[in-house]
């Protein structure tokens, strides 16, 4: 079903498989079927059948960093960023990350990267063991990264993931420290407690709601949509994951986001143009490229 409105996805991973060739990676092999003989440039001109109008191409590592450049490259309505995703650190090292982090650091100069992220911390499947020395690593490198974006005066993608406070608390942390507020920031697929999210906000976040809003078991995050202020807030699909409620159990396809905006307008009373336009504005962008 076509949208009336336009449709900024802040964040989506057309870099990451299936939704890149098909190929398998984190879905099994029967979900991908339907969707195996489908290349990135078909999800993309589905997305845009269904009010999808621009879309940032998020990096998650060095690999698929690269991938998004390449892919923003191709259409002048995608846009990368570059980051590192702190949810696969326990399998390297700090030396392998801060090798990474050097060579994200000169892509990021590349003119098809507005944005740097997504990185933050990430504590969601840690072991009590490998608390400690991954959250110094996840520092770290969530840091170097905050300066990377006060160093090119570009947004930042915050990923935060904890089923405790710790990583949210931290988050607060680091910004306070070494954030110089150049540009705004955006805590993408929203989490945390509400005291986490009212002092982000303070801080001038922006607030990213994903296809999970739409659970019914989501009462945690439609409490954080009352306190998002109207020009502060956007929509993603984080595709391939998360999709909404009515395509759970499925990958999450980038034209999905339609039903996440309806939702928002319909239930929530979210305008959909506003959103648009605080896309446009977090992202520094004039304008729609026709």
């Amino acid at each position: 079903m076509p949208h009336n409105n336009m449709i900024f996805d802040s964040h989506c991973h057309y870099n990451l498989e299936p939704l890149y060739s098909g190929k398998e990676m984190f879905f099994d092999s029967n979900l991908i079927e339907p969707i195996q003989n489908y290349s990135w440039q078909e999800h993309w001109q589905q997305a845009q059948e269904h009010g999808v109008k621009i879309s940032m191409v998020i990096g998650a590592d060095l690999e698929s960093s690269k991938a998004a450049i390449e892919i923003a490259s191709r259409d002048k309505n995608l846009y990368a960023s570059v980051g590192i995703n702190p949810a696969d650190f326990t399998n390297q090292t700090l030396e392998q990350l801060l090798n990474d982090f050097k060579k994200i650091s000169t892509l990021a100069n590349n003119k098809e990267v507005i944005a740097i992220g997504e990185c933050g911390l990430d504590y969601f499947r840690l072991t009590e063991s490998q608390r400690s020395s991954q959250q110094e690593t996840q520092n770290v490198i969530f840091t170097k990264q905050i300066q990377l974006a006060n160093k090119t005066n570009k947004p930042l993608i915050i990923h935060a993931r904890d089923d405790k406070k710790d990583a949210y608390d931290q988050i607060l942390i680091l910004l306070k420290n070494h954030y110089l507020s150049k540009k705004p920031f955006v805590l993408h697929c929203v989490s945390g407690p509400i005291g986490y999210i009212q002092e982000a906000l303070k801080l001038g976040a922006y607030i990213s709601f994903a296809g999970n809003v739409t659970y019914p078991n989501a009462q945690e995050l439609r409490e954080i949509l009352k306190i998002v202020p109207n020009d502060r807030l956007l929509i993603e699909t984080d595709a391939p994951f998360l999709p909404p409620q009515e395509k759970r159990g499925k990958v999450n396809l980038p034209k999905f986001i339609h039903e996440t905006a309806a939702y928002l307008e319909q239930e929530h009373g979210v305008n959909l143009q506003q959103v648009f336009k605080n896309t446009l504005n977090f992202f520094g962008i004039d304008k729609l490229e026709n």
